[in-house]
């Protein structure tokens, strides 16, 4: 697959240049185009008269593509230029772009290690309630108190709210 490389500076840059081309051949067009238009038969005679005519259209043809070719010439500079604002605009909408996905990447991730840390603690409130004869007076309220924080920590990550518990360490 080949790989395009478009930088839009280069690509101002050359339209630049591509226009210091043009106004340079107009300005060298402009100078000679009364000499070739207007060619003078070197003698008196029919054939040098035929000849001069016959440049001297040669002249008018030259002058109707060479303003062809500047109108040309100049369509493209034009092009060049709204191309590299065009690809300036879509790098920023990437950027942009990219860095919503990094905040989601991130948010995401923290969520990842909050989970860890919600089913560790939640694995260890129900050994506590199971093992330790201190909280089994507390044995009806264990459903409620072990399911607090997963069900909290899943609706907040449902409605896409931040994750602050306690026990999160932020880096």
């Amino acid at each position: 697959m080949p790989y395009v490389i478009a930088s839009p500076d280069s690509m101002t840059a050359a339209a630049a240049q591509l226009m210091s081309i043009g106004s340079t051949l107009e300005d060298v067009h402009r100078l000679a185009f009364p000499s070739i238009l207007a060619v003078a038969p070197a003698a008196a005679d029919e054939v040098s008269a035929g000849i001069a005519q016959l440049l001297s259209k040669h002249g008018q043809d030259y002058q109707l593509m060479a303003k062809d070719a500047a109108i040309y010439q100049e369509g493209f500079v034009q092009n060049l230029r709204a191309n590299a604002e065009a690809y300036a605009g879509i790098e920023e909408l990437i950027a942009y772009l990219m860095q919503g996905l990094n905040a989601e990447l991130s948010y995401y991730d923290t969520a990842r290690m909050a989970l860890g840390q919600v089913l560790t603690l939640s694995a260890l409130q129900v050994l506590a309630f199971t093992l330790i004869p201190f909280f089994w007076p507390l044995a009806p309220l264990a459903p409620f108190l072990i399911l607090n924080q997963p069900l909290t920590f899943v609706f907040d990550v449902l409605f896409r709210q931040p994750i602050t518990y306690p026990y999160m360490v932020k880096y």
